[in-house]
């Protein structure tokens, strides 16, 4: 006599509660509320992204520094200081534009990228308060109605993805849904029952229409 195994998919209806961002970011809401949630997201995906913006921005602006030190003509030379005085190292900087510059031999540096700067102004870290953040992020509170289906099995439990099709507003998803039936039979599981909970819910043509809250799919096949 064959022996059988047994499977148990339970697909429910459930609202979804969300903070949408105006940039289109939907953060889930949990336990720590909409505050600790906007904090959360800030700390870990706003403030690196600033950072990783700056560093950028500082990388180009260096580069940009080093192609222009690159042509800058840098001639040596001595001067006296004064009739009695030493002579002492100077240096002519003759920048790209035809302009020169005499400094110390240990200014070249400051000096070039001084010049630099006035054409291409070196960019400054942003300072992000969250508070700032928030008054621009355009954060609302928002919820939708979703699908989650849960495989059960003998080596227990997996949550399923159900792909819930655009435009969907009411009623059992059967796009989704018979996908996940298919895959299952593929895997030569066979439909033994169907049970299935229904509330009322505002319909296009009711203010009452009954619509599946929660089905449930038991499966069976024979052990290899």
């Amino acid at each position: 006599m064959p022996e059988y195994e047994y499977a148990f998919l339970a697909i429910t209806r459930v609202r979804t509660e969300f903070v949408a961002l105006a940039d289109g970011t939907e953060l889930a809401l949990d336990n720590r509320g909409v505050e600790a949630v906007l904090a959360a997201y800030f700390d870990e995906r706003v403030v690196p992204e600033v950072h990783r913006r700056d560093a950028e921005a500082d990388s180009a602006w260096q580069r940009g520094l080093d192609e222009f030190a690159s042509q800058v003509q840098v001639v040596h030379r001595t001067v006296k200081t004064g009739v009695l005085g030493p002579r002492e190292d100077r240096v002519n900087l003759v920048f790209p534009d035809g302009s020169e510059a005499e400094v110390y031999p240990e200014e070249i540096n400051e000096e070039i990228a001084r010049r630099y700067s006035t054409q291409q102004r070196k960019p400054s870290p942003r300072s992000l308060a969250f508070e700032q953040w928030l008054a621009e992020a355009g954060a609302t509170t928002r919820w939708r109605v979703e699908w989650h289906a849960t495989l059960y099995m003998d080596d227990g439990a997996r949550e399923v993805r159900l792909q819930t099709p655009r435009g969907w507003t009411y009623g059992a998803p059967l796009d989704a849904i018979v996908p996940l039936l298919n895959e299952l039979g593929r895997r030569r599981w066979r439909l033994v029952t169907v049970d299935e909970d229904k509330g009322l819910y505002a319909g296009i043509e009711s203010a009452n229409s009954a619509a599946p809250v929660r089905i449930r799919y038991t499966f069976a096949r024979e052990r290899l």
